[in-house]
């Protein structure tokens, strides 16, 4: 259930009706974008101005009660620790790889030379 659905603001369901509250995907999105590119350019004016993007993003999600504050933190959670972590074994030599899949989605592929 959304904010907005609710007949106050002490109600949360988090899971509720269609369960597309929890984490907030714009967020999630934000966050990774930002993160990835924070991790290719390492300027820290740029890296301000992406992560910026980011957080307004996410305010604005809860501003218009699209989602709570717990969606948005779960949504940056996962926008930054998976960019993180794909980085992290692209370093470690895995070879990572990110195509679209669907209209909605995207599939990583892992390839581990052992």
């Amino acid at each position: 259930m959304r904010p907005y659905e609710s007949e106050s603001s002490q109600v949360w369901r988090p899971f509720g009706r269609g369960g597309t509250s929890f984490p907030s995907g714009h967020t999630s999105c934000a966050f990774t974008a930002a993160t990835s590119l924070s991790l290719s350019f390492r300027c820290a004016g740029l890296q301000t101005l992406f992560f910026g993007w980011a957080i307004l993003i996410g305010l604005q999600r809860i501003y218009t009660g699209a989602h709570w504050l717990s969606d948005v933190l779960a949504g940056a959670a996962l926008g930054i620790s998976i960019p993180v972590a794909l980085f992290a074994a692209r370093k470690q030599g895995v070879s990572v790889t990110v195509v679209p899949c669907g209209s909605s989605g995207l599939s990583v592929f892992l390839s581990i030379n052992l």
